[in-house]
């Protein structure tokens, strides 16, 4: 697993107007998940969530995921745990949604979609897959691994300092610098 991004596409997807609008929509996510009060029944909170991330599951999910999510701000959960619970309480795996639990809950953590696998090589199992769950957690576990080293590397610091530079009003985490940067990086 590697990430491959030139400097010229780190300026490029910094600057980017896409980048922007998901940066501040990201914001007023995190602006609201730090307010103590239960997001699980929190409807501004659960609209700007549904939007940002594309939720588009029935109520019966999301009061699992919202609940799941109430418990996460209390007692810091492990994606292992989000992903099993979250499948306990849906019937569903659903390895991109427990990321993005995990991730606002905890900006330091990765986000697992489609795109961002896609930039670094890599790919959720089959649904069919044998021992599929132990793979997404492997897969989730590298991807961290992944992350932290890019940041580490010389084109990671690169990454950091041109974000901070184009958005120097906001604070978030490189993670999630990062995360922006693949996510747009199409």
């Amino acid at each position: 697993m590697e990430i491959k991004l030139t400097r010229s596409q780190i300026r490029q997807t910094v600057a980017n107007a896409d980048l922007r609008i998901g940066l501040a929509k990201y914001l007023l996510i995190q602006n609201q998940i730090a307010v103590p009060a239960p997001i699980a029944t929190n409807a501004e909170f659960r609209k700007r969530f549904n939007g940002f991330y594309r939720v588009r599951r029935n109520e019966t999910w999301q009061k699992v995921y919202y609940r799941l999510m109430d418990r996460a701000r209390g007692k810091p959960l492990s994606f292992p745990v989000i992903l099993r619970e979250l499948r306990a309480g849906t019937g569903r795996c659903e390895a991109s949604f427990a990321s993005k639990l995990l991730a606002t809950v905890n900006p330091d953590s990765p986000v697992i979609d489609s795109v961002v696998l896609g930039n670094v090589g890599e790919r959720l199992p089959w649904p069919t897959a044998s021992n599929r769950i132990a793979r997404i957690e492997l897969l989730y576990s590298n991807l961290v691994k992944c992350f932290q080293h890019y940041i580490n590397s010389a084109d990671g610091r690169f990454l950091i300092a041109e974000f901070r530079k184009t958005h120097a009003a906001h604070s978030i985490t490189a993670t999630k610098m990062l995360d922006l940067v693949l996510w747009q990086s199409r």
